[in-house]
């Protein structure tokens, strides 16, 4: 019997299928979670054909694979199911989720923001380009339907801070529409009089059969009519015009006015081109003075005026950085790199807009690649050959955290990515990428809680582990016979040629993991564990008194002490530093207090910077003395 075409009997008989007509089911009594279990396993084919009907036929295994991963694990989490029809029981959970799963992908390829509407098209896509990074990504992400916990596991930070940045960034495309409706309507006035009501009314038409925030390019059509009712002559386009230099001249910068055309000069007065000409002849320097070299653009970016996102160090401590932020100037993304401790940078264009991460290898700058992490959600991740070089996009991976084996230049070229439902790694050779290897299958526990694996490249040492990762619940390494732990999170070492092995266990959902030397913390906004061997036992670590959520943890100088910065009840945020005793010392920069949102970054054995969710960052030394604007030189 063709169960396409059959309609099930009871009291569903006659419902229509998504996709067509009901597919029979087959009848199967449960009364125990054990009956259930046994039912889910033998009959996971039909639930798997099922959701690809409810989902469509063209739908991607991994959502099929997602839809029943979900369904069997609410149907497990039932206390004490009962039914006559245990089928018909998993279907109806089944067709929730495949539902959900719908709406989740429509808002990821089109999100829409509840108080913004579109976010793809329109006068808000063009305002969203105008955000900085991190803005942008929240918003699109918060479209896409993701709560502020989910959007705060996806870019490595807080639920508060989340809710912060969605609120600015939803303040500023607000500013940036009206500032755009003002533009616009300004170019009204261009029109005669008679013809400024018959506009005005085919705007008003245009803006109640469109979006609302279609009046801004609706106010376009003025200048679109000048251009075509202006009855004057119109002079020749004139060439563009020869680049502009900039000239010393008795301690003053002075612009330097390149030579009048003859296109120009042509279409001009003579009294006109004589005063300019004369304007020319007395500003140009003399033939012997060399214009100076003018930067533009990112490279004209200094992190004084920069909103820093996220950076990476060498996992050996040198005192190398390379940061990633939003241009304050040129409002654009801007990669920034120092190679002596924070003391003088340069800049150059950023990567796509959807990098949240930057990964060094151990030796940079002697390996001079840069690798860019995205969140789970989305195209990357990304890579360069060197500062200031091309993007190009690392297919082989999926999306997700990356990290670099900790002997990545040393026999072991291989590079991880925690995507949605796994721990994936290539190896890059010198014929390319190699084919994606999973390492670690964390699907049940990432449909249950929602979380993905942090990674952290630890130390190279030799003999030592390649990369560590703090997986959600009952993660297991495809292959192997051990079976997972049933409390807690594991926690996993991947070294060179062996499979992933967990060493130990830890009682939160994986959040940020860091690690210098033989020091690792894993860490959420609320508890943090401290390990001194490695990762292969945990206890708690005791946080400052009083601190609210936490915003960054950082190992810092040769004894990786922790540095903690974390909000208080009311509003302001502190960064404290813990005593050799034991004890929290406070190391607030006061004159930042009430900036929100601070990343600690270790720099080299010495210093600590800290950058702001505003603007630019501080720097302090590790011995101790006051915050500086910048870091003194390694």
């Amino acid at each position: 019997m063709d169960v396409e075409t059959q309609e099930e009997e009871g009291p569903d008989a006659g419902r229509r299928h998504p996709q067509g007509r009901i597919p029979i089911l087959p009848v199967v009594a449960v009364a125990t979670r054990e009956d259930m279990a046994v039912m889910l396993a033998v009959h996971h084919l039909v639930l798997r054909d099922t959701a690809r009907r409810y989902l469509g036929r063209r739908t991607k295994n991994d959502m099929v694979e997602r839809c029943v991963g979900q369904t069997v694990a609410k149907l497990l989490a039932m206390q004490e199911p009962s039914s006559p029809h245990g089928m018909r029981m998993a279907a109806k959970v089944l067709w929730e989720e495949c539902r959900r799963a719908k709406q989740r992908q429509e808002r990821i390829e089109a999100p829409v923001d509840r108080f913004l509407g579109p976010l793809t098209r329109g006068p808000v896509a063009r305002a969203l380009e105008r955000l900085g990074p991190r803005q942008r990504t929240t918003i699109l992400l918060a479209g896409q339907g993701l709560t502020p916990t989910e959007i705060a596991r996806i870019d490595h930070s807080t639920p508060a801070s989340v809710k912060v940045r969605l609120w600015r960034a939803r303040s500023r495309v607000r500013e940036l529409l009206v500032e755009a409706a003002k533009s616009s309507a300004s170019l009204f006035v261009l029109l005669p009089p008679r013809l400024r009501g018959g506009f005005a009314r085919l705007v008003s038409g245009l803006s109640e059969a469109s979006a609302p925030h279609t009046l801004a390019t609706a106010g376009l059509v003025p200048l679109i009519a000048c251009s075509l009712l202006w009855w004057g002559a119109v002079a020749p386009a004139a060439p563009r015009p020869a680049p502009v230099a900039l000239a010393p001249a008795h301690g003053t910068v002075r612009q330097a006015v390149p030579a009048i055309p003859a296109q120009v000069a042509a279409v001009t007065t003579p009294q006109t081109a004589a005063r300019v000409a004369q304007r020319a002849e007395v500003a140009t320097p003399a033939p012997s003075a060399r214009p100076a070299r003018v930067l533009q653009g990112a490279a004209a970016e200094t992190p004084e005026d920069v909103v820093l996102g996220t950076s990476a160090t060498p996992p050996d401590g040198r005192p190398v950085i390379v940061a990633l932020g939003r241009g304050n100037t040129c409002a654009c993304q801007v990669l920034m790199q120092s190679l002596d401790g924070g003391a003088t940078w340069t800049a150059t264009d950023g990567p796509p807009v959807a990098v949240n991460q930057i990964v060094l290898p151990p030796t940079y700058p002697i390996d001079p690649r840069i690798f860019f992490g995205v969140g789970t959600v989305g195209v990357g991740p990304f890579q360069t050959v060197a500062f200031g070089q091309p993007y190009r996009w690392l297919k082989p991976l999926p999306p997700g955290q990356l990290a670099v084996s900790a002997h990545f230049d040393d026999g072991d070229p291989r590079i991880f990515s925690a995507g949605a439902t796994s721990l994936w790694s290539v190896g890059l050779g010198a014929s390319g990428p190699t084919a994606p290897h999973q390492e670690i299958d964390y699907s049940y526990g990432a449909a249950e809680s929602g979380a993905v694996a942090a990674l952290a490249t630890p130390s190279p040492v030799e003999g030592g582990p390649a990369v560590l990762a703090w997986a959600p619940p009952l993660a297991v390494v495809p292959g192997s016979p051990a079976a997972p732990p049933l409390n807690g999170t594991p926690f996993f070492t991947c070294s060179m040629g062996v499979a992933c092995a967990s060493i130990a266990a830890l009682p939160d959902q994986p959040w940020q993991l860091i690690s210098r030397g033989a020091t690792v913390v894993a860490y959420t906004y609320s508890s943090a564990f401290v390990s001194h061997d490695g990762g292969a036992s945990f206890v708690p670590l005791a946080l400052p008194l009083g601190a609210g959520a936490l915003g960054s943890i950082a190992l810092t100088g040769r004894t990786s002490t922790p540095w903690v910065s974390f909000g208080s009840p009311d509003g302001s945020v502190h960064v404290a530093r813990m005593a050799a005793g034991g004890g929290w010392i406070d190391a607030t920069d006061s004159t930042r207090r009430r900036d929100y949102g601070v990343l600690l970054i270790s720099v080299g054995a010495d210093r600590v910077v800290a950058a702001y969710e505003t603007l630019g960052y501080r720097c302090a030394l590790v011995a101790g003395g006051p915050w500086m604007p910048r870091c003194p030189t390694a």
